[in-house]
């Protein structure tokens, strides 16, 4: 039992469960290699989890807006026996335990609210966000530079909540009141960070995922 409702999961291409608590993130191995993991996340509370296709996880803080990578990983259980005290062996035992990675360069403008997010198969993180009376923009995230690159307008779309890659690099965008689901080609480019207050308008790209 986890003892409160979680705020979010994802399951990783890693085969793990991520499940953001408050203040921590519990880390549960699907094929049962290792226990259960709670990673504390100080200063940090994870609301939005989105599984990242190098391992781990993105993490979105709902009060700030501010963006977390999960990285690292468990080493599987090992018998219980000891090792001999004449055995060679790592110190630390676990080179790369799992650790929070802060975006520091991420600022989101006043009154912009990031909601979601989403990564490709070849690790571009989108974000969606509301400002005004529920537009909804889209950004991406230059994950070398840690930098956002510039909103995106969704035309049409008011308080959209939710978005997934399609595989021809387009973004699908989930709308209240709507069964059907608008798809939008992203600009992929950081424009040198400038785009920070320079919105670019962006119409349906025509099809329509039922």
């Amino acid at each position: 039992s986890l003892g409160e409702r979680p705020a979010d999961f994802a399951a990783g291409y890693d085969d793990v469960l991520y499940v953001a608590l408050s203040g921590r993130v519990l880390m549960h191995d699907l094929r049962g290699r290792w226990p259960d993991l709670v990673l504390t996340t100080p200063g940090f509370e994870p609301w939005r989890v989105a599984a990242d296709p190098a391992g781990g996880a993105w993490l979105l803080e709902r009060a700030s807006g501010r963006i977390a990578r999960l990285a690292g990983c468990m080493q599987a259980a090992r018998p219980a026996a000891d090792y001999a005290h004449t055995t060679f062996r790592p110190d630390p035992e676990n080179p790369d335990a799992p650790h929070l990675l802060p975006c520091e360069r991420v600022a989101w403008p006043i009154g912009e609210r990031p909601q979601a997010m989403a990564v490709s198969a070849d690790g571009r993180l989108a974000l969606l966000s509301w400002s005004g009376d529920g537009d909804t923009a889209l950004r991406v995230l230059d994950v070398e530079l840690g930098l956002l690159g510039a909103p995106q307008s969704l035309a049409g779309v008011r308080f959209g909540y939710a978005l997934d890659w399609l595989p021809d690099g387009r973004i699908a965008v989930r709308v209240p009141g709507r069964r059907d689901v608008p798809v939008f080609a992203p600009r992929l480019a950081l424009e040198d960070g400038s785009g920070i207050d320079a919105s670019i308008v962006r119409q349906p790209s025509g099809d329509i995922y039922p």
